[in-house]
């Protein structure tokens, strides 16, 4: 997990969504950034395993390289119903982890909400498999219902 997450393209897409938000630039932002955020890092996590868990049938069939439920596999000799169990039970310590972290950061409030939504979105797109590369009618609906009827913000600071 510590080189997939850097892996994929995610970090850097989620890096530059701090320069797309408004907020007031701090050096002390720059510098988090350009050691890869503990909120990036948690965010592309959950991302990955997401993805992997909803493309690896298809990719594995197509001769893509091995996922992390495919390592998984071949380390412990876990089943692949084992194996897709232990990686939906591995998403719970990034989540846990950027929670902490959202509470704890300097970073604009805007670039930790989209972080998160990344990371809930990957969640949404993977759950009935892949959504990102098959055409999915539910999937499909779940994009035009959250496009046309989005779900209002509601960001607790109290929680923290």
């Amino acid at each position: 997990m510590e080189n997939a997450w850097i892996s994929i393209g995610a970090p850097v897409a989620v890096t530059h969504v701090y320069f797309f938000v408004q907020h007031s630039f701090i050096n002390e932002d720059f510098v988090y950034l350009k050691e890869h955020s503990n909120i990036i890092r948690f965010s592309v996590m959950i991302v990955h395993i997401a993805n992997d868990l909803g493309t690896y049938k298809r990719e594995n069939e197509t001769g893509y390289t091995p996922k992390l439920i495919q390592c998984f596999m071949n380390e412990t000799g876990a089943s692949e119903e084992e194996a897709c169990e232990y990686m939906k039970s591995m998403m719970h310590t990034p989540w846990k982890k950027m929670d902490e972290e959202v509470c704890n950061s300097s970073l604009p409030e805007s670039f930790k909400y989209i972080a998160i939504n990344i990371a809930k979105m990957a969640m949404c797109l993977y759950q009935h498999g892949d959504g990102h590369t098959i055409q999915d009618p539910i999937i499909k609906s779940l994009i035009v219902s959250l496009i046309f009827q989005p779900i209002p913000y509601l960001y607790v600071q109290e929680s923290c």
